[in-house]
């Protein structure tokens, strides 16, 4: 049996929250990582670490966002 259109399209909002949260957490993670690198002696050879901190605090901010949009999107459906 196939489930009918209407618990299909109930479902496909609440994945796509669930990843929206999940990739928000791992985003912010690692941004909160690369934000402090050089304080816990993270050395990435490719860019300053002005820069480092820099694009980890976009990736904490843009993982904020993606948690934000996960929760609202799981509690308005």
């Amino acid at each position: 049996m196939q489930p009918s259109t209407q618990n299909r399209n109930r479902r496909t909002p609440n994945v796509r929250a669930l990843f929206d949260i999940l990739m928000g957490f791992i985003y912010a993670v690692v941004g909160g990582l690369l934000a402090l690198a050089p304080y816990i002696h993270l050395k990435l050879p490719i860019l300053s670490d002005a820069m480092v901190q820099l694009f980890g605090g976009a990736c904490v901010l843009y993982g904020g966002f993606r948690i934000y949009r996960g929760v609202k999107t799981l509690y308005s459906s």
